[in-house]
């Protein structure tokens, strides 16, 4: 799905500040990481297996302060649920 379709879409079914703010959660470098780790590095893995391992992955660099602020741990959390939901949405639609 395009971004304009995408955000029409959330538009409708969240509202627009809601999906305002997806469209910049998308951007960020966080998303772009999570959805590279989730598509290519755990290609092949089960949905609810990847889940599982992305939170893991974010739990244990949380833990080890690899953010460096609650706020950016905050904000890789955010882009990591909002990949995650994009996933499970994919797999419906196929």
């Amino acid at each position: 799905m395009d971004e304009k379709t995408r955000y029409a879409l959330e538009t409708i079914l969240y509202g627009k500040k809601e999906a305002k703010k997806r469209r910049r959660i998308r951007k960020r470098f966080s998303y772009a990481y999570w959805k590279d780790f989730l598509t290519k590095d755990l290609k092949g893995l089960s949905l609810k297996r990847k889940e599982r391992i992305a939170r893991k992955v974010f739990a244990f660099m949380d833990a080890r302060r690899a953010f460096g602020y609650a706020t950016n741990a905050y904000y890789s959390g955010e882009s990591l649920e909002l990949c995650l939901e994009d996933l499970r949405n994919e797999n419906e639609n196929r």
